[in-house]
């Protein structure tokens, strides 16, 4: 009869521990963050006449359509760059 070696029990990791504290602390500074604009938007909204929030509606409104202009001009050039990039390394290896 062969004698099985002996397993030590599992020990926890504090590795893991450690990880879920990183997360739980993360979590917990985000929404501290998010809060906290929150209630400073609600105070500077206070007494705002109404066409003046609308003009920074629209104001924001314009805003992110730029923004998406210029996002949808960059994944184009982007696309274009990768394009180059991969005919160039081929006709490098087809070089060699």
């Amino acid at each position: 009869m062969s004698a099985r070696p002996r397993l030590s029990p599992r020990r926890s990791t504090s590795g893991g521990a450690a990880s879920v504290w990183l997360i739980a602390l993360l979590v917990a500074l985000v929404a501290t963050v998010q809060i906290r604009s929150e209630a400073e938007v609600e105070r500077s909204l206070v007494g705002i006449d109404t066409t003046s929030l609308a003009f920074l509606i629209d104001d924001l409104h314009r805003a992110n359509e730029s923004l998406q202009a210029e996002s949808a001009d960059l994944d184009q050039r982007k696309a274009t760059l990768e394009s180059r990039w991969k005919g160039w390394c081929l006709c490098t290896v087809r070089a060699w």
